[in-house]
């Protein structure tokens, strides 16, 4: 938008002394940026600490946290409202995010950015809080059109970018600083068209997370995560038994079409790493993991027995079409470990051109159509399976068809 709104102007008159709460001032520039004919631009001076509450973001407003400024979250649950929102799988009580932005299926919000070089942080302990989950710091809910670039965002104890029900979602250069368990940096949550780029990320749990929904309400919204591009991202810690890049373990409602490309690896349990358990039912789809630099953990891990406690029956996730490429590892952790369940097998992983150093080699449990080609990875080549079958699989084939005609494509089968 080309009109600009300034927090710290009359009628609005935010103090950023860091003390005097601003979320009126915040939330009625706002407002009238939303009265603007084609929306408007809400400024954040720099050189400012503001201390807010949670503020509601509208169509068409874009929130420009200056350089040197600070939006410091408050503390006090009493400024934060009770919402639905969607914890670890279903929707529920929440405290609203410190920046939210919530439409409905039917009537989403459109055209909404937080942009600048500033920083937003939460409060010490407010995100610890459960029964209702404590706030996250930037949760848009049910909108279309939703640009997050170059803030550093910074929280406690709880997701800190939690995009649900989102469309067209871009997240450029973002600094994720969050600490503690349940800190993960960005969970995108039941939404399509996600491209993350150019990022870093240091936290103390995954550093992305890719969910939809889990158990019965997951499977019943049936919303996947899908068409996600994961680019250029620099990684440069995760919690000790987190993932990098982390699957679930909500995805219920599935997981498709996601491009892993041109990352730098970080510490964590595995860069990779695809999270479910019987009873979650759901599904990942059409993973390509390729150009992944530097990893000094694990590379891939499967665990398809992560935690109990699902209602889908028998909710048994199926994996499908995940292949890893181009990779160098300098770790002394296993290289992948590939574990499907015995009643549904993993399908058509592949990993090719593998480089460095790891600890031990790679296993794979209950997978049907695995291959592996170009492992030069010292201590790490070695690869041990377990039920591991070749299944059915299409020949490489093409065909020239007229319009409306139809393709024949061959098909081997193996017996038995």
């Amino acid at each position: 938008p080309s009109t600009h709104l300034n927090v710290l102007n009359a009628p609005y008159s935010a103090k950023g002394d860091g003390k005097t709460k601003d979320t009126t001032a915040f939330q009625n520039a706002i407002n009238a940026a939303a009265a603007v004919s084609g929306g408007a631009v809400v400024d954040v001076p720099g050189s400012h600490t503001y201390l807010i509450g949670s503020i509601n973001l509208k169509s068409n407003v874009w929130l420009n946290v200056e350089s040197g400024a600070t939006i410091q979250g408050s503390d006090s649950t009493s400024d934060y409202p009770l919402v639905t929102e969607r914890w670890e799988g279903n929707d529920t009580s929440c405290y609203q995010g410190l920046i939210a932005a919530t439409g409905t299926a039917t009537n989403p919000l459109t055209n909404i950015a937080i942009i600048g070089s500033g920083s937003i942080k939460s409060g010490a302990t407010i995100g610890a809080l459960r029964s209702p989950r404590g706030p996250t710091i930037i949760e848009p809910r049910y909108c279309n059109g939703v640009l997050i670039e170059n803030v550093t965002v910074s929280n406690i104890t709880m997701w800190t970018v939690h995009p649900t029900y989102c469309h067209d979602v871009t997240i450029s250069g973002m600094i994720v600083k969050s600490q503690k368990v349940n800190s993960d940096g960005l969970d995108p949550d039941s939404c399509s068209r996600v491209l993350i780029e150019n990022c870093n990320f240091s936290s103390d749990d995954d550093d992305i997370a890719i969910k939809s929904g889990k158990g019965t309400q997951g499977a019943t919204d049936n919303i996947p995560c899908q068409d996600i591009t994961i680019e250029n991202c620099t990684f440069t810690a995760a919690g000790g038994d987190s993932g990098t890049i982390a699957f679930g373990s909500e995805l219920s409602g599935g997981i498709q079409r996601v491009l892993i490309t041109n990352n730098t690896g970080g510490p964590s349990r595995a860069e990779i790493y695809l999270k479910t358990t019987e009873g979650r039912g759901g599904y990942v789809s059409d993973v390509t993991v390729d150009h992944l630099m530097s990893v000094p953990t694990q590379v891939i891990e499967f665990n398809t027995n992560y935690v109990a406690g699902s209602n889908v029956s028998p909710g048994i996730t199926s994996f499908n079409n995940i292949s890893f490429s181009n990779v160098t590892v300098n770790s002394t952790k296993d290289l992948a470990k590939i574990t499907g369940d015995a009643n549904e097998p993993l399908n058509n992983i592949s990993m090719s051109n593998f480089s460095g150093s790891a600890g031990s080699g790679t296993t794979a449990t209950n997978v049907t159509n695995f291959s592996t080609s170009g492992i030069n990875v010292t201590g790490g080549s070695s690869i041990s399976k377990t039920n591991v079958t070749s299944g059915v699989t299409a020949s490489p084939a093409s065909a020239s068809v007229s319009p409306g005609g139809t393709a024949t494509f061959a098909v081997a089968v193996p017996s038995g």
